[in-house]
């Protein structure tokens, strides 16, 4: 499930869905499919979604994960991330988190389906960037709509501590694959 509805979005989430979570147990079976002999040192269960905050359960999946001795970590529209969520979180053992923002307030929310996003992202990234017991960074998904804005976002960025962004470009599948403001040129 997702709170928004990103132009870009590989998987076409709603907020809503007929499917139900995929609940606890059926998702640490297949956690627990994964041999402890091959796990790298580094090993990482990443959280995505859609939106991974919409779990209730979130923090109880992250307690799991760290009981069965693997780090975990999530990407997050940061939308629902503030001081409460990432309390909850941080009880949950998470290790790492990357929050996307896509352009300036404008761009993001367009970008994004959802007027306000932006301030909410901005609120979710000041909170992960102070915290230092995480590998946190931003994504921004790079289209001919915000491309202009790249280094007033990395100024932006830089202000709230920010240590780490990601810039990729879209795959076109899902809502992006006919969107031509999705698609760089040459």
């Amino acid at each position: 499930r997702c709170n928004l509805h990103c132009r870009h979005c590989g998987s076409d989430c709603f907020a809503s869905s007929q499917d139900v979570d995929m609940p606890l147990e059926d998702f640490l079976k297949a956690v627990d499919t994964i041999p402890n002999s091959e796990r790298p040192d580094n090993f990482t269960v990443a959280i995505t979604g859609g939106e991974p905050l919409l779990r209730p359960d979130i923090e109880d999946i992250g307690k799991a994960i760290r009981q069965r001795g693997l780090r975990w970590g999530m990407v997050s529209n940061g939308y629902l991330y503030d001081e409460q969520m990432h309390a909850r979180l941080m009880r949950g053992g998470m290790g790492s988190l990357t929050i996307s923002l896509d352009g300036l307030e404008e761009s993001h929310d367009w970008m994004r389906g959802r007027e306000g996003s932006y301030k909410r992202a901005l609120r979710g990234i000041r909170i992960a960037a102070a915290e230092r017991r995480i590998n946190f960074d931003v994504v921004t998904c790079v289209t001919k709509r915000n491309i202009g804005q790249l280094q007033e976002i990395h100024d932006t960025l830089l202000r709230m501590g920010v240590r780490q962004w990601r810039l990729f470009t879209i795959i076109p599948i899902g809502r992006a694959k006919d969107d031509p403001m999705m698609h760089l040129d040459a």
